[in-house]
């Protein structure tokens, strides 16, 4: 049987050619298998000598179908050699050109096989590619990231992927990615990797990343400006070593120069104030200190020929090179003009003191007042208490010696006398209350517990009644006077005694409410109790509530002044026939090591 020939193409004969850079698959000469199927046939039965003839031609016959059995299977055998080398061809024709870079590596990091793409990105011939370390390939600065990279692929089998910079032979350094994985051939351990050149990505993202950078920077400018126009403040950009000065457009107008005007150190200077430039200069200076706080505010008037006089805020920072004790680069702040908020703080001030002269002078015809009302005060209380004192006593005297007066006249003179007493006392209270008023008194701590108790066995009237007094313990110390707060308990306890329905024994309970820094004074009693619509006016002067009890309106009354000259207050909780509790609140007395206010 005839066999069929084939030539094999170019194409084909390269790639067998570099077959064994990439581990391909050999086929076994004909003479070799002659050999081996002779020595496969030495162990098989042998044939007999003597055969019928018909035996004989029943063998041949058995021969030639096997014969042409194996021509057939022979034939089939190189049409699937032929489709496997075609396939083959192809496989590593896109092996060899695909897109990236295709190569396996032993577990020493040592090129076994590359494809023609890697061959290109690195400049070198594919035989002396083989079997040289991958590594001299990367660029210096990125080895660490590649045997980090390396390391995790040795490790485990999961793909890892790496940025790394490629150095070829002989050309330019260009940004690559890398995918590598674990892998198993021929019974050793090794790893596949692709390499893609990432290089024109690499441009489009910085281009992209300029692109946002410079609209970042152009927006930030831009609202930079807008708000600089919206405050009407103007930009301020200093090279402290050349000393030239970039203004924005309305700084410029504001010192007086033309827009994007070139401006120095001095020709600035020649437009300050001259009373000005020395406190100017100064705090420029200070802003150069590394270790002070490198911000510049100041306040200077700016001066222009045939232009009124304006005053400008300056407020810069100042910027330094790198260092330690780098010096002074730029210095970058705002202009602001403050000429209409000067002219006001001018008029505010002239407003200041024209105010502060007549107050000086109102208060001194207050205190010309107050001294003509004390004296008139001193006056009225001598003369009017003395013929009241005279009418008093020329009526007890009357009451005491005429034992012939009838019943009505000894009222009259009863009347008379009580009439005279109630407004003496009337004068006396009028008098505490002006001085509690006017007088300055002395604040400190006081034992209200000691005062209560001190009081009621100096003051007569109290005598009788100390047993219906319960004072509840214990009573804080409160910041206040002691003459006010006498003069405050004493007339609360005589309220709560006296304010009380007939035939019923008073009582009196004083206690405490604590608070946070304040506390109440509390005088509980049983008396009459007074109704809410009496309660609005139960603090105010000659506000006798009730006619049927002695009095002359004013004790309340001074008990609040003499509160909220302690700075503190009065207050009252009562209902008809239940009682009422009146309350001082005052602040608490600081410790030993607090200061007094």
């Amino acid at each position: 049987m005839k066999r069929s020939t084939k030539k094999s193409s170019p194409t084909r004969t390269n790639h067998q050619a570099d077959a064994r850079y990439r581990g391909g698959a050999r086929l076994v000469p004909g003479a070799g298998l002659r050999a081996r199927a002779e020595r496969k046939m030495r162990g098989k039965p042998k044939v007999p000598e003597s055969l019928s003839t018909s035996k004989m031609q029943a063998l041949i016959h058995e021969l030639h179908v096997h014969q042409i059995e194996l021509e057939m299977q022979n034939e089939q055998l190189r049409h699937a050699q032929e489709e496997i080398e075609a396939a083959r061809e192809r496989y590593l024709e896109l092996y060899d050109y695909a897109p990236v870079g295709y190569l396996t590596l032993n577990p020493a990091g040592v090129i076994q096989a590359a494809n023609l793409t890697l061959v290109a990105m690195l400049g070198v011939e594919r035989s002396r590619l083989l079997n040289s370390p991958f590594n001299r390939f990367v660029f210096h600065a990125d080895q660490d990231r590649f045997h980090l990279c390396w390391r995790k692929v040795v490790d485990s089998n999961d793909k890892q992927i790496a940025e790394i910079r490629l150095r070829p032979i002989g050309g330019a350094l260009f940004y690559s990615r890398l995918e590598a994985i674990r892998a198993s051939e021929g019974g050793e351990t090794v790893c596949r990797m692709t390499i893609s050149d990432i290089t024109q990505q690499k441009r489009a993202d910085e281009t992209v990343r300029e692109a946002e950078q410079y609209r970042l920077r152009y927006e930030s400018d831009e609202w930079k400006r807008l708000a600089l126009e919206a405050g009407g403040l103007g930009a301020w950009d200093q090279d402290l070593q050349t000393g030239r000065i970039i203004c924005s457009p309305h700084a410029c107008a504001m010192l007086g120069f033309p827009p994007e005007a070139s401006i120095d150190g001095e020709a600035f200077l020649s437009r300050v104030h001259p009373e000005d430039r020395a406190a100017l200069l100064d705090a420029l200076e200070k802003s150069t200190d590394p270790d002070g706080s490198r911000r510049c505010d100041a306040v200077f008037r700016i001066t222009l020929p045939d232009v009124p006089t304006r005053w400008l805020h300056f407020m810069a920072s100042t910027n330094f090179y790198p260092g330690a004790s780098g010096p002074a680069s730029r210095r970058t702040g705002v202009l602001a003009d403050i000429t209409h908020q000067k002219e006001r703080e001018n008029s505010l001030k002239s407003q200041a003191e024209y105010l502060d002269g007549l107050v000086r002078e109102r208060t001194a015809k207050l205190q010309d007042a107050v001294s003509e009302l004390e004296y008139f005060s001193y006056t009225l209380a001598h003369d009017l208490r003395a013929p009241l004192r005279a009418i008093a006593g020329y009526s007890a005297l009357l009451l005491k010696e005429c034992d012939g007066l009838n019943s009505h006249h000894r009222t009259f003179l009863q009347r008379s006398n009580t009439a005279a007493q109630r407004m003496d006392n009337l004068i006396m209270d009028a008098l505490d209350y002006s001085k509690i008023a006017r007088g300055n008194f002395k604040f400190e701590p006081v034992d209200c517990q000691a005062l209560l108790r001190e009081l009621i066995e100096s003051y007569p009237q109290f005598h009788d009644a100390a047993g219906h007094i319960a004072i509840e313990d214990p009573l804080p110390l409160v910041l206040g006077s002691p003459a006010l707060l006498t003069q405050c308990f004493s007339n609360l306890l005589t309220n709560a005694l006296k304010f009380v329905a007939p035939r019923q024994t008073p009582a009196v309970r004083i206690f405490a409410q604590d608070s946070d820094s304040r506390v109440k004074i509390c005088f509980a009693d049983k008396g009459i109790g007074i109704s809410p619509s009496d309660q609005k006016i139960l603090f105010q002067l000659f506000q006798r509530l009730n006619h049927d009890y002695e009095g002359t309106g004013v004790g309340l009354a001074l008990v609040k002044k003499a509160a909220e000259r302690m700075g503190g207050a009065v207050g009252v909780s009562s209902s008809p026939g239940q009682g009422s509790k009146f309350w001082i609140e005052l602040d608490k007395a600081p410790h030993r090591d607090e200061p007094l206010v």
